[in-house]
This record gives C-alpha cells, sequence and structure tokens, in this order.
C-alpha cells in the first residue's frame, strides 16, 4: 500500500449574497483544492461488455469535472486511457515463503468489534492469527473512511442503532512473523466466504485478502505504463500583483464595513 502526497492550495473566495443566505460573517470562505498540473494514475477493474465499452468510449472524449463547485471553474481534469489489460487477474496472487504481509480490501461496509466488545477500525489481530494460522500478527496501516450504519428492522417497526463502520473500499496491511504458509490460499478462502464483523446475513463484512506478491506486481504493472507528475509553477508580474492586491483589498472593505 502506497501513499501519494497532494500538492494542494487554499483558494480565498467572496459568497454573492452573503448577508441574505449565509449572515454577514460567512461572506468570505476557503475550499482547499489540488493544484492543477498534477498526475493520478489507477486501474479500473471491469468484466468485459457493454459497460466496459461505455467506459472506454467515455475516456475517450478527454475533458471532465470532477468534485465540488465545478460552476465556478473547479474540478476540470484530462482522462486518457494508458493500457488495456484483458488477461485474467489472480487475486488470490501467491504465497510464497518468506512473504510477512498480507493486504485486506473491505469489499462493502463493515461494521467490527474487539475482543472487548468495542467498536474497532479493523480486523481484530487475534481473528486472522485464529482463522489464517499465522503468528505474530500486527496491524501496520490503513486508508480509507468510516461511514455510519443504520438500518429498519420490520418487526420492531423502528430504525435501528446507528453505528460507525468500515466504508467499503478500505484498504489495510497487516504483517506477520510466521505460521503454515502451505494451506494459508485455502484458508484465507474459507475466511473470505465467512466474511468478518456484524450483520453479515445483510451483506456487511465481505472482505478480500491479498499477498504481498499481488500488491507488488500490481504497482509495478501501474508504474511502469503512468506518466510521471507534472509541477506547474506559476509566477506573478508586478501588474498582476497590483491587481490582486487591489481585487483582496476590496473584498476585504466590504467584509469588514
Amino acid at each position: 500500500m502506497y501513499g501519494v502526497t497532494v500538492e494542494k492550495a487554499f483558494q480565498l473566495h467572496v459568497s454573492v449574497n452573503a448577508s441574505k443566505i449565509h449572515g454577514q460573517e460567512r461572506a468570505m470562505f476557503r475550499y482547499e483544492a489540488i493544484l492543477p498540473g498534477q498526475s493520478f494514475c489507477g486501474a479500473v477493474i471491469i468484466e468485459e461488455g457493454s459497460l466496459a465499452e461505455q467506459i472506454k468510449e467515455l475516456i475517450k472524449t478527454g475533458s471532465f469535472y470532477l468534485g465540488g463547485s465545478r460552476g465556478s471553474g473547479y474540478g476540470k481534469v484530462r482522462m486518457k486511457l494508458l493500457e488495456e489489460m484483458t488477461t485474467e487477474t489472480d487475486y488470490r496472487g501467491r504465497w510464497e515463503k518468506g512473504q510477512r504481509e498480507l493486504f485486506l480490501y473491505y469489499l462493502s461496509d463493515a461494521v467490527i468489534y474487539d475482543s472487548y466488545g468495542n467498536l474497532s477500525g479493523h480486523v481484530p489481530v487475534d481473528l486472522l492469527e485464529t482463522n489464517l494460522g499465522i503468528k505474530n500478527v500486527r496491524y501496520e496501516q490503513g486508508m480509507g473512511k468510516v461511514v455510519s450504519i443504520t438500518g429498519y428492522n420490520s418487526v420492531w417497526r423502528a430504525a435501528m442503532p446507528q453505528m460507525t463502520g468500515i466504508k467499503a473500499g478500505t484498504v489495510q496491511r497487516y504483517s506477520f512473523d510466521g505460521g503454515d504458509i502451505t494451506q494459508l490460499e485455502e484458508k484465507i478462502q474459507a475466511f473470505q466466504e465467512k466474511g468478518v464483523g456484524e450483520r453479515r446475513q445483510e451483506g456487511y463484512g465481505r472482505i478480500l485478502i491479498l499477498s504481498e506478491g499481488f500488491q507488488q506486481k500490481y504497482w509495478q504493472g501501474i508504474h511502469g505504463i503512468c506518466e510521471q507528475p507534472k509541477t506547474v509553477s506559476v509566477s506573478l508580474g508586478d501588474k498582476e500583483k497590483a491587481q490582486a492586491e487591489f481585487l483582496l483589498g476590496g473584498i476585504y472593505r466590504r467584509c469588514a464595513g
């Protein structure tokens, strides 16, 4: 699992109808925005068919707008299909001697409790040790979000208690020191079919466990076809600086008055 440092900037804005809609004290506000000129690369995994063809044709159209405040000029991006991979991917990877990491991917939202009955942000390490037969499991890090989970009980005719769960798409990395690797694939398959956490009968707690080898192979392939990130340096001349100071001065005086 690899993190990416994204260059951002805080943009200052003024609400057009501040006193009428938000109140004068909220006339000025900021946006945290991703700076232009940066490149991001990823993969879309989908079965062949009409939907796959539609996605490919859509990407070929070029420019898109993502995120919020698109009407104010934010979010314009350019997409490019770098490479199409049609070979079948083995999600299990290869579990070999010497591998000491596993990656847990959440296919659905999950509600997980630890051994003390407290809500947990990851699968407890003792649960992995028991079900997978590996030793000294340690939770290293994760990337994802939390989600509020509730529901409706038709017997009670009332809403179920709201809980904080792990959002689908979250990825977490664990390390371990040893164990029986020879039967690990079979144990992982059984553990995935069983799922983790509460309310599994409702579809929660579906997971996918990936090997360290799969992770390395995937990212090597992605890095091989991705373009290098580009940075844009913008410098203002004396005229542009004077104009910016004039605009900011007018905004400040309007809001202060």
